[in-house]
């Protein structure tokens, strides 16, 4: 009967009003953030077979940055961008892979708290995806190359959208009567998808001079599952009436 009664009072405190003046109601926070991706780079591997790469990994490890700010209490807008680079050595050629991105998101939080916040959260921005090759790049059958030419530049860009779910601890650091400074520290969990995609633009450096060149790059996009943990400070105003 006592865990009953305990369970009862733990789940009426969860949905009990916030005292005024506790929950920020707007607000601006920025900082860093660090994570991993998955990427399916099969077609990756496969594509550099005949040149003896080594496989890249399909988890990737991201770094990034994220500024928002908070509207009205649950409503967050912000700008954030992430990127990421892997190395690959080879019997023939060495693979030098990168990758970046940059999105507008919105969010609103189903729940909202003082010292924490869950929300889904939508974006829409860019990204760029660059493959530089280095050594006999002549092995790669799906390039038609000059003889003279020993490195090749592979680039493709992308309308990205974003999809994910975020949760928020919310620690104060000071607060006075109508607002407070704290941090927010957030694990974060999605989905990366192009929107559209503008093929393969691929270039070598030859005779000190950038060529343009024919050819098919592998058949990979920034479509990517991800899991992020974020660090951010700042603060706002949690009563404007006073």
């Amino acid at each position: 009967m006592r865990k009953i009664l305990l369970i009862v009072a733990l789940a009426l405190s969860s949905v009990a009003p916030v005292a005024a003046g506790d929950l920020l109601q707007w607000g601006v926070y920025g900082g860093a953030e660090t994570g991993l991706a998955y990427f399916d780079l099969t077609p990756l591997n496969d594509y550099l077979d005949d040149a003896r790469v080594d496989d890249f990994s399909s988890f990737l490890p991201l770094v990034g940055f994220n500024l928002q700010a908070l509207l009205a209490e649950r409503i967050h807008v912000g700008w954030e961008g992430g990127m990421f680079m892997a190395y690959r050595s080879g019997g023939l050629v060495d693979a030098h892979l990168a990758g970046a991105s940059t999105d507008f998101f919105f969010g609103y939080d189903l729940i909202a708290k003082p010292a924490w916040r869950l929300r889904p959260e939508l974006g829409i921005g860019g990204a760029l995806l660059m493959l530089r090759l280095d050594g006999a790049v002549q092995s790669l059958p799906a390039v038609e190359l000059p003889a003279a030419t020993d490195n090749l530049d592979l680039a493709k860009t992308s309308v990205l959208g974003k999809a994910g779910l975020t949760i928020e601890w919310t620690p104060k650091l000071y607060q006075n009567a109508n607002g407070r400074l704290g941090m927010a520290a957030s694990l974060s969990a999605g989905l990366y998808a192009p929107l559209s995609d503008e093929g393969w633009e691929i270039t070598s450096q030859i005779d000190d001079r950038q060529r343009d060149l024919d050819g098919d790059g592998p058949e990979i996009s920034y479509l990517a599952g991800y899991v992020s943990l974020g660090v951010r400070f700042g603060g706002g105003i949690t009563d404007i009436d006073n």
